[in-house]
């Protein structure tokens, strides 16, 4: 058989192919590992999520800012302190029988604002009782030329004076006080108080020819209220109030031999709001009047011993409440 023949014949053969495995039996298969060894197997990928970590609660940190009252300590130091004006309503006085009712507003000179003070220190214990110091300064110094004679004990001021007027009337408050109630954000306080005033009053010419004073140290009693009340727990908004007074009427209960009446109201109102760690800012309207009438026992030398004084006064204040 010639070559081409032989080449023809080779080229027309079937190709041998790996017969069908019977069933059950393995299949041998070329693969690039060799012959009769399978693919290696294709890994799929995951679809899964995976499981994220539980969160961890985050650790509060401490509480290390200083602080005036701790919680859980069994007593506290409060403070507060008020700054503002104040307007005199009517201001009338009179010093001897024979002298002259003379209107502090209209005719000296206390028709405009004065400056206004006020500070209260607070001992508290067990959050319910309560010893309370005021210092309440009140100096009204006016001027004016007097359109008619004024007389002052035995002291005559001649109409067309010019005149110099001191009203120093400050007084200091000790001060007990039950709170009824137990919640931290309300209260209602009562209490009784022990006021001492320090009076000195000066009616002098500017030229300083004439002077007529009268000092005086007093002591004074007084029943106290104090309220506070919060619309809405946690909010920080609150309305409060508070009264100081007394009225002493007749003989024997003035401790007097002559008949004697005096009052005294101290009373406001007030709204603020709790800054934290700050303790409370307001603002407040207050009311401080009264006064006295009657003859005193011992008499300084050229005067009857009688005086007569009665003042009304309205102030707006902000204040700061420590606590």
């Amino acid at each position: 058989m010639s070559p081409t023949l032989i080449s023809l014949a080779l080229l027309s053969a079937p190709i041998a192919s790996t017969p069908p495995a019977a069933p059950g039996e393995p299949t041998t298969v070329q693969s690039r590992y060799g012959v009769g060894l399978p693919d290696a197997p294709v890994a799929k990928p995951t679809t899964a999520t995976p499981t994220p970590d539980p969160p961890v609660a985050a650790k509060p940190e401490p509480d290390t800012g200083w602080r005036l009252n701790p919680p859980g300590r069994w007593y506290a130091l409060r403070a507060t302190a008020e700054l503002g004006f104040v307007g005199v309503m009517k201001h009338g006085i009179q010093f001897g029988q024979q002298g002259t009712y003379f209107d502090f507003r209209n005719q000296g000179g206390q028709d405009v604002l004065f400056p206004f003070f006020r500070f209260t220190g607070e001992f508290a214990i067990k959050d319910r009782h309560s010893l309370i110091f005021l210092i309440q300064p009140l100096k009204l110094k006016s001027s004016a030329t007097i359109d008619t004679d004024v007389q002052v004990d035995g002291t005559r001021f001649a109409a067309g004076t010019p005149m110099a007027f001191k009203y120093d009337f400050g007084f200091y408050r000790f001060g007990y006080m039950y709170d009824l109630l137990k919640h931290p954000e309300q209260e209602l306080g009562v209490g009784v108080a022990l006021q001492i005033r320090n009076a000195t009053i000066d009616f002098a010419s500017r030229d300083g020819e004439l002077l007529a004073t009268n000092r005086n140290i007093g002591v004074v009693p007084l029943l106290k209220l104090r309220g506070r009340w919060t619309p809405r727990r946690g909010q920080g908004f609150w309305l409060g109030t508070e009264i100081d007074g007394a009225y002493i009427r007749g003989k024997v209960i003035s401790g007097t031999r002559d008949y004697f009446e005096g009052a005294l109201v101290d009373a406001s109102l007030r709204a603020g709001f709790k800054v934290p760690r700050a303790g409370d800012v307001f603002v407040n309207v207050r009311y401080v009047g009264g006064g006295a009438r009657g003859t005193d026992s011992s008499p300084r030398d050229g005067t009857d011993g009688f005086a007569e004084n009665w003042l009304h006064t309205m102030a707006l204040s902000l204040g700061l409440y420590i606590r």
